[in-house]
């Protein structure tokens, strides 16, 4: 998972902290009993220190579980929890004092208890955050096998000294579950959730029958705060509380959650004339292919519904993992397997869907916000009875719908970019292969976007689906000192001002820092990357911000003063300001510019800001205004016909473009607009 989301996300999963929480305070529920038992009476009888300590137990377990570099955590909790371990043998060496030497065995006990759950406490952190987050760092490897000996040791004693054997290896066994895949941790919850209940009830039980006046507040308190937690749970889960803590896209009620499972696609598959024979992946929708198209269709395989050889269960995962990682391998296992029909779904596999768009030899019959079917291209019959999906055509329908459903636009958009992204970093895929999908992704983000107002995850997908239009980004991003031009610079400029304004909306949108901050990386824009990253260190909580100049005041750095600007001052200012993703500022500088070369570029240059915003009327108007002056400015008609494109008219993009190619071009826009020639030919009017 922290590979996948990161550090910063995943630590601030609730189910996962949950996990952390429950494995760090359930050893501590059987030392403190087992401990409590063998210690001499007159401290048996302190039921307030015995209270405190377990209280105790139970902070450090919770500084151990939120002391990590997440998201909305105090910067203080990510050094504590680091000490966690630490604190854990403080703790320890305290209570065998207070225990003391009459009672050896019972110190004796907590002691090694202690330093056992101190290095467990370090190594779990290690094992699910990675080593970043131990004390031991480089350490760990090396120290942890010679804590476990004096943990397993621990647990000996603990056993001797009557804690139940079958409690102990039902918590390792399911621990180790847990540990091994994500979704077992339901399966350790539940196990280990009874195991906590059984070894305080018991020890709380007879607490009460030694705790003299705290007898009546014990038994009072603990079934106040279970009614308490039940009251708030009962009250989280119907309003939906619960999964906005847990980040899920889940809603209380009687339906599936949406968006999740491929109903539609897997129709579709069970159509006539599709394959008998399926390889559905991942596993999560092998169940809904059987339910509606078996037992007539075969699965290659369905771990849920049988038990397949270790075999068949090991090439499932590696034609999976090859489909992802992009290895020309994935082809010829699938051939063997006859070609039969494949369905993928998208969540956490955007890259295997990547994969097949950009093979020649297989073909997208469906796509939609969920999943994608493909049908190898060998087979006439079928690519005439199910014609490959077009982007293209989806798109000016799309962009001519007269309503959207938020929802549902948004979740393709995202899908979309998520695809359009792996295809743009694989240098084998060509530009006008990958510009359908980033379109129709671009066009669904604009309109929710338009239809709502605030929506920073919107606007975070624009900004991904601009960058992954960028024309080469093996090539990298122009450099800062070559002159403004459209088709090298516009995807850079539109997806940093996309991130801008998703930052505008919600200052704490982490993919929406990240990607901006990267942009700024690569294009080597040192003051405002070092901007960038001090404000996501300061959100993530890793480590202390730098004093650095915040982006903001660099942009107004840049605003020059004064009615009117030098023509030269105000190209390279708006040219820094197109980088830094701040359009509306280099249009205010364009607008005040002093003896332009000519009033078509100027007025060519205001309508650049106009689309790097994508204000994308106000930018038809300026092209057009820019035009009337000189029929001849190839950037002009350049700008126009990526307008028109934006704005779903093809057929007049392609006559834009057609102008543009009698002009005087650079050789980049001569290149993207050959390329549009080709994605644009079928639409043409005449």
């Amino acid at each position: 998972m922290v590979q996948k989301q990161g550090l910063p996300v995943a630590a601030a999963n609730l189910y996962l902290r949950a996990l952390t929480f429950l494995a760090l305070i359930l050893p501590w529920s059987f030392l403190a009993p087992a401990v409590w038992r063998h210690s001499r009476p007159e401290v048996k009888g302190l039921t307030g220190f015995w209270t405190a300590t377990f209280l105790g137990c139970v902070a450090l377990a919770a500084i151990g579980t939120l002391g990590l570099p997440a998201r909305d955590v105090p910067g203080w909790l990510a050094p504590a929890g680091r000490f966690s371990p630490l604190c854990c043998l403080v703790l320890g060496g305290l209570a065998a004092l207070v225990i003391g030497p009459p009672s050896r065995y019972s110190a004796l006990l907590l002691i090694s208890g202690a330093i056992g759950i101190a290095g467990w406490c370090d190594f779990l952190r290690g094992h699910l955050y990675g080593m970043d987050v131990t004390l031991t760092r480089a350490w760990g490897p090396a120290l942890w096998p010679i804590v476990g000996i004096v943990g397993v040791i621990a647990i000996l004693a603990a056993i001797a000294a009557e804690a139940r054997p079958f409690l102990v290896l039902l918590t390792i066994a399911f621990g180790q579950l847990a540990l091994m895949a994500y979704r077992n941790m339901n399966l350790f919850g539940l196990a280990g959730g009874v195991v906590l209940a059984w070894n305080l009830g018991s020890w709380s039980q007879a607490l009460r029958e030694t705790g003299g006046t705290w007898r009546s507040g014990w038994a009072k308190a603990g079934p106040a705060v279970l009614i308490a937690l039940l009251l708030g749970w009962l009250v989280a889960i119907p309003t939906d509380r619960f999964f906005a803590m847990t980040g899920e896209l889940r809603h209380f009620g009687w339906g599936e959650r949406p968006y999740w499972y491929a109903h539609d696609a897997a129709r579709f598959a069970g159509r006539p004339g599709m394959p008998d024979r399926a390889l559905v992946f991942d596993v999560g929708q092998t169940g809904v292919y059987l339910y509606h198209n078996g037992p007539e269709r075969k699965l290659y395989m369905d771990s849920r519904l049988e038990i397949p050889t270790l075999e068949t269960f090991r090439e499932y995962i590696r034609v999976e993992q090859w489909l992802q990682q992009g290895d020309a391998r994935w082809a010829e296992a699938v051939r063997q397997m006859g070609n039969p029909l494949i369905m993928i779904a998208h969540e956490e596999n955007a890259d295997a869907v990547a994969t097949l768009m950009t093979d020649p030899r297989w073909r997208c019959v469906w796509f939609d916000p969920v999943a994608a079917v493909f049908l190898t291209a060998e087979d006439p019959r079928r690519k005439r009875d199910y014609p490959a999906v077009d982007f293209a055509d989806r798109y000016v329908r799309a962009c001519a719908a007269p309503t959207i459903d938020p929802v549902e636009s948004l979740v393709e958009a995202k899908v979309l970019a998520e695809i359009g992204s792996h295809m743009a970093r694989r240098p084998a895929t060509r530009w006008e292969v990958r510009a359908p999908l980033l379109i129709l992704g671009a066009c669904h983000a604009r309109r929710v976007v338009a239809a709502g107002g605030h929506s920073p995850q919107a606007w975070t997908i624009l900004g991904h689906c601009c960058w992954s239009l960028a024309p080469d980004l093996s090539q990298g991003p122009p450099d800062l000192e070559d002159p403004w031009d459209l088709a090298t610079g516009l995807s850079w400029s539109q997806a940093a001002a996309c991130y801008r304004r998703a930052l505008e909306q919600s200052a704490r949108n982490v993919p929406a820092l990240l990607s901006l901050a990267r942009i700024y990386e690569i294009r080597r824009m040192n003051q405002a990357h070092a901007a960038v990253a001090a404000s996501v260190r300061s959100i993530t909580n890793q480590g202390p911000a730098r004093a650095v100049r915040p982006l903001p005041e660099l942009i107004s750095t840049l605003e020059a003063t004064g009615a009117e600007i030098p023509w030269n001052e105000t190209e390279w200012r708006a040219l820094a300001l197109l980088n830094l993703g701040a359009p509306t500022q280099a249009r205010g500088l364009y607008e005040r510019a002093s003896v332009p070369p000519s009033a078509a570029l100027q007025h060519c240059r205001i309508a650049d800001t106009h689309l790097a915003e994508f204000a994308l009327e106000d930018a038809e108007r300026a092209y057009r205004q820019s035009l009337a002056q000189n029929r001849s400015l190839g950037s002009g008609w350049f700008g126009l016909c990526l307008t028109l494109l934006h704005q779903g008219h093809p057929a007049e993009a392609l006559e834009a473009s057609r102008s543009a190619l009698t002009c005087a071009l650079t050789e980049p826009q001569r290149g993207t607009l050959e390329k549009l020639q080709i994605l644009l030919a079928r639409f043409a009017s005449d």
